[in-house]
């Protein structure tokens, strides 16, 4: 536990810098949440003269904002809360599809949100921002989390390494291509080879839920990414108990219950029921299910006509 503390203290401090204006992309769950701690405890020990941004965006009323408002409380940072609404994120949808190259659902669901708070970022002259992205992948989070997919240590092994593989066409696609579409730089400190490399050489039985790691927790730390939240439950506290053991929320949720389901409905009114009853003669391959999938896939050859384009993307129904 100590050892996986040093090594994610070295990978904040490698990508923080204090001679230039570094923020934190907050959204109050676990994996931001403890990067922020790491890296107010790095400024203190550098003196560092101004107190570090942190940043975090929702629909009004969203759980992220509420928890980040929290964390950044807590850990005394300048935070910003950037709200906007249903129709500004479906207005960006078109952006969002042509900076990301994808027209995979989930990455353009998180990606609308992701896409807006680049913006506003930019919009106050700071180019490098720190995420929490990673830590999902490497601690056996996302659907790990109930041993659906890795019911044992060695499927749960397998499963890690594939998400990993995957990131490059979701979450790390998501986070590079969404900020640097406004020149803001996306850095990852739970993607810091040393740290995956030593995570990833554990034994895996230590991340499943309900296995070896909940003989030596109490019934409350029978939840995913244990090992991760085990190592940063010290006595002096780096994040309040209800954000250190807060359960997994994912992105395009945190920013609001009803988002989801906001896009769901704005894709209707665009799709008719012939398109949607025609759509695997369009799309033979990776065929759409939903008018929200299709209307994604349309606007994709929209903004890429050549017809090889769409064979880049690696959508979750596609693995």
């Amino acid at each position: 536990l100590e050892k996986i503390r040093s090594i994610m203290e070295s990978a904040v401090s490698t990508r923080l810098q204090f001679d230039i204006t570094c923020s934190l992309m907050l959204s109050g769950g676990l994996e931001s949440s403890l990067m922020a701690a790491v890296a107010v405890r790095l400024a203190e020990k550098e003196n560092a003269k101004s107190k570090l941004h942190s940043f975090s965006i929702g629909l009004e009323g969203a759980s992220d904002l509420q928890m980040a408002a929290k964390v950044a409380k807590y850990l005394d940072l300048e935070h910003k809360e950037v709200t906007f609404t249903a129709q500004q994120g479906f207005d960006a949808v078109r952006e969002v599809i042509y900076s990301l190259e994808t027209y995979d659902v989930e990455t353009i669901r998180a990606g609308i949100p992701m896409y807006l708070l680049a913006r506003y970022i930019k919009a106050m002259g700071i180019k490098v921002v720190l995420s929490g992205d990673g830590a999902d992948e490497i601690f056996g989070g996302n659907s790990c989390v109930h041993n659906d997919n890795a019911p044992s240590a060695e499927e749960m092994h397998y499963e890690t390494v594939k998400r990993i593989e995957n990131l490059q066409y979701r979450d790390c696609l998501r986070n590079n291509k969404g900020t640097m579409a406004w020149g803001v730089e996306c850095r990852a400190p739970f993607l810091d080879g040393q740290l995956v490399e030593y995570v990833m050489n554990l034994d895996p039985e230590y991340k499943m839920v309900k296995k070896r790691c909940t003989d030596e927790c109490d019934s409350r730390q029978n939840i995913e990414k244990c090992l991760l939240r085990r190592a940063f439950d010290t006595a002096d506290s780096y994040l309040p108990s209800e954000v250190l053991w807060r359960r997994k929320e994912s992105f395009s949720n945190g920013v609001g219950r009803n988002w989801t389901k906001l896009l769901q409905e704005g894709a209707s009114k665009r799709i008719s029921d012939i398109e949607m009853k025609n759509a695997h003669e369009k799309y033979p391959e990776n065929t759409p299910a939903t008018k929200e999938e299709l209307y994604y896939r349309m606007l994709f050859d929209e903004c890429f006509s050549n017809k090889n384009a769409a064979k880049t993307v690696k959508s979750k129904s596609s693995d």
